[in-house]
């Protein structure tokens, strides 16, 4: 019995981390990854393999609101965002549309490209637009999880 609750404990740490490395990573030392950026659109990555490809799903993430409401699962180990807080943020994903690349003023990059897990982290840099700038820009980072082959929502992070 003891070997069975030894082997559990393992398994839920393991899986913990899996699921908050995307945070324990440090999105905001994340920079433009091409490579990352490059496997979310390819066909054979992993990330678009099984039930449901990872670029099909974030196609229709961007497009249908309730589809996004639909696949938001904010868990006790999705850091650091509630269920609540994450549909309240979700009005930046349609301003965003998940550009990618660094240019004068933001940079959008996926990060963290596993067959299991996507990130994406968004920054402004107002003052490389306007050096008198007073805003400090802002990050907005999400975390994708397929979870039964299906891809959902599980983590955001806004600064700024």
């Amino acid at each position: 019995m003891k070997k069975i609750a030894l082997i559990l404990i393992i398994f839920i740490s393991a899986f913990t981390a899996s699921a908050r490395s995307w945070i324990e990573t440090g999105p905001e030392t994340v920079t433009y990854n091409a490579k990352a950026c490059a496997l979310v659109k390819n066909p054979a990555a992993p990330c678009n393999q099984g039930k449901e490809s990872f670029s099909s799903f974030l196609k229709r993430f961007t497009a249908s609101k309730a589809f996004r409401n639909s696949r938001i699962k904010a868990t006790s180990i999705s850091f650091p965002a509630t269920k609540s807080e994450i549909k309240e943020q979700l009005g930046y994903i349609e301003k965003i549309q998940f550009p990618t690349g660094r240019k004068k003023g933001e940079m959008g990059t996926f990060y963290n490209v596993k067959a299991d897990m996507v990130c994406y982290r968004f920054d402004e840099y107002p003052e490389e637009l306007d050096p008198e700038c007073e805003w400090g820009g802002s990050s907005l980072a999400y975390c994708f999880q397929r979870i039964a082959g299906l891809w959902y929502l599980t983590g955001i992070l806004l600064a700024g």
